[in-house]
């Protein structure tokens, strides 16, 4: 479990107690933090490195804890002696055991070899994991809410390299190139992308300049390296409770609730998004339920792209 100790902390490593018992729990945090009636096997306390800066030209217009996660999550899985390790929040109980079913589930597919760059496919959210086929068009974004996989596959990907806070990470220099439309105050990558720029570099991917940097030519590959690598499913059914962010996880019948979860879900890989993808390059029958789903999906994503022309 690593990040700072928050009011949902205490909860959160009870939550693992109670679903599963035998687990170590390893908690990395940071210098200072109060950590007295929490319940944990192991503690990691590391300097925080502060955070990365956004900048427009030379102005720094917002911050991201990008290396703070980065620290925070190496220096927890270095002290694993399993073979096997869950990356977690300090705010994101889990409510039963039901990432080893789905786990296990991930490695049931078939994978292609000249994009695996794992041992296993990793288990991770749905949301946030975006669809490069989808309106924003984010490459190599996946979510990194919850980590499940092969202690060291889990090491390639957080091998404690640090991105660099300079001008490099900014988008002076790239501004007639962006083409999808800012929603958050991004530097030239966002931080699911970051986390992920150590070991794609490593594995020969650094063709993407920019957060959404795609073309028709890269999706395929940026598709196929989500399949053989990782596996998409909804926190719900990983039973993955995450307060801030509840909306997009259970949405309440209200329009706001209902847009925050409908925006997400049309641009994020879910399981069957998942499933309809890999039946388009290796063989597997989808349901049709599966097909519908996916029919209406990508009559939406057309009408988006549309609108933003």
């Amino acid at each position: 479990m690593q990040g700072p100790v928050r009011n949902e902390t205490k909860d959160t490593l009870e939550s693992i107690r109670l679903n599963f018992k035998e687990a170590k729990i390893i908690l990395s945090t940071w210098e200072g933090s109060n950590v007295k009636g929490l319940s944990f096997d192991d503690i990691v306390f590391s300097n925080d490195p502060g955070p990365l800066n956004i900048k427009r030209g030379t102005k720094i217009v917002a911050q991201e804890n990008t290396n703070r996660q980065i620290i925070s999550t190496y220096q927890g899985l270095i002290k694993v002696r399993t073979p096997y390790a869950v990356k977690l929040r300090t705010d994101t109980p889990l409510r039963n055991d039901n990432i080893i079913k789905n786990y296990i589930k991930a490695q049931a597919y078939g994978r292609d070899y000249n994009f695996s760059y794992l041992e296993e496919r990793i288990l991770v959210s749905s949301i946030n994991t975006i669809d490069p086929k989808s309106y924003i068009q984010f490459p190599y974004h996946i979510s990194d809410w919850i980590y499940f996989g092969k202690t060291n596959d889990l090491l390639k990907i957080w091998d404690g390299e640090l991105i660099d806070d300079n001008d490099y990470f900014t988008e002076q220099d790239i501004k007639e190139e962006i083409s999808c439309k800012r929603g958050f105050e991004f530097g030239r990558y966002t931080a699911e992308q970051l986390v992920l720029y150590s070991f794609l570099k490593k594995n020969k991917i650094s063709e993407y300049k920019h957060y959404c940097d795609t073309n028709n030519d890269r999706v395929e590959k940026v598709l196929k390296v989500i399949l053989s690598n990782f596996y998409c499913v909804s926190p719900k059914q990983m039973g993955l409770c995450f307060d801030k962010y509840s909306d997009l996880i259970t949405p309440r019948m209200n329009y706001r609730s209902l847009r925050s979860f409908l925006g997400f879900y049309f641009v994020t890989i879910n399981e069957r998004v998942w499933r309809n993808y890999y039946s388009q390059f290796y063989k597997l029958d989808t349901t049709i339920s599966e097909k519908i789903e996916i029919c209406a999906r990508r009559i939406f994503i057309k009408i988006m792209k549309k609108r933003k022309k």
